[in-house]
């Protein structure tokens, strides 16, 4: 029998309940700390509150697995991660950028040019 995303969330959301001892609310969601779904050690769940935390979480983790740093974002324009602090934008939003990017792009873009056009390595 295949075993389904779906499934799986609920075998996770039973593994915390066993764990906290009572149930959790329909809401929160659980994260899988290794993004193996079928993963249910309980050293891999963690409870989240609401659906932002989870989303938290998830941005996190990905920025630790690409460049090896948690806090740092990605440029919505170049696609690359960096230090908030060399960025601007609304760091809890997922519009992060370089102030150099957006120049750029919106250059491009008042002249009609497609963003794929730019050699964004050129940057670095």
């Amino acid at each position: 029998m295949a075993v389904t995303e779906r499934h799986c969330n609920r075998l996770a959301r039973i593994e915390v309940e066993k764990v906290l001892g009572k149930p959790l609310r329909k809401d929160a969601p659980v994260h899988h700390v290794d993004g193996v779904k079928s993963n249910l050690a309980h050293t891999n769940l963690v409870a989240c509150n609401d659906h932002q935390y989870h989303m938290i979480l998830e941005q996190r983790t990905k920025a630790l697995k690409e460049c090896g740093h948690a806090s740092w974002r990605k440029c919505c324009f170049c696609k690359r991660y960096d230090d908030p602090i060399n960025m601007i934008g609304n760091n809890i939003a997922y519009d992060m950028h370089h102030k150099l990017c957006k120049t750029i792009y919106c250059r491009g873009y008042s002249r009609g040019l497609k963003r794929r056009k730019y050699k964004w390595q050129s940057l670095q």
